[in-house]
């Protein structure tokens, strides 16, 4: 059962990823958002949207690509389900595009699935469920249907 602001408890199953949009449709959305983030035409998407540019770690290509993240203090947090964050391993070089303001640093990819949860669930409890979707999340929302991708045992106590 939800809490009353729509956010999974802490102890609760946090369901997989939200179905993956086909890859002709990125393709072509992908070029689309970047230059409306690049714009200032960004709104709110610019707030919830950067443009995170890195190098490929075998053959140093050159990557670009929208997508949504957490800012806690000085540190950017971006989830994806997608294998790009392989990339990001041992300070690899990025630089991103926060809402209109180039910014450089480093990346690491975080696997341990404790660490992980720990971030989705402040960033849940930061944003709401409905914020779930903007990192690749299904969650239910309080009041809503449940989530296809919501296990049985999602109950708490």
């Amino acid at each position: 059962m939800a809490t009353k602001q729509g956010v999974p408890p802490e102890n609760a199953i946090i369901p997989g990823p939200a179905r993956k949009p086909p890859k002709w449709l990125m393709r072509g959305m992908n070029p689309m958002m970047k230059a409306v983030l690049r714009s200032r035409f960004r709104g709110k998407m610019g707030a919830m949207l950067l443009v995170l540019n890195f190098s490929g770690r075998k053959g140093g290509k050159k990557y670009s690509t929208p997508v949504g993240y957490q800012r806690q203090g000085d540190t950017i947090i971006i989830y994806t389900h997608s294998p790009w964050w392989r990339n990001l391993q041992n300070n690899t070089p990025v630089t991103m595009l926060v809402n209109g303001e180039n910014l450089h640093g480093s990346a690491n990819a975080v696997s341990d699935s404790e660490q992980v949860m720990k971030s989705v669930r402040e960033f849940v409890n930061k944003n709401g469920a409905k914020s779930g979707n903007r990192i690749g999340l299904n969650l239910p929302t309080e009041g809503g249907a449940e989530s296809r991708t919501r296990p049985p045992d999602y109950r708490s106590g």
